[in-house]
């Protein structure tokens, strides 16, 4: 049994990220891109602005992904330069 459903975990990473980020209008999870195994999700997330626009003045930068385990929900953190599916992998493998 999941310790908290999806849209719980999603708002735990935008009050993760909030802080972040003051003075951002919206942040928003990037649905299309949120990724899921059997033991966590990974929720991109950007400014409200940059997602509608595309326009990069509006682009959040340093918020890489955020994983967030399914069974305890703690969110867990990857340098940058790990793909999603390279979080899953690592989180899976105990990393």
């Amino acid at each position: 049994m999941d310790a908290l459903t999806r849209d719980q975990a999603a708002v735990k990473v935008l009050e993760h990220a909030a802080p972040m980020f003051s003075g951002i209008d919206d942040i928003v999870i990037n649905d299309p891109y949120v990724l899921e195994d059997e033991t966590a999700w990974v929720f991109p997330y950007n400014s409200k602005r940059f997602l509608d626009t595309g326009d990069i003045n509006f682009a959040l930068m340093s918020n890489n992904p955020v994983l967030v385990c399914k069974r305890t929900g703690e969110l867990h953190t990857y340098p940058g330069a790990l793909s999603a599916e390279d979080m899953l992998q690592a989180f899976s493998a105990g990393q």
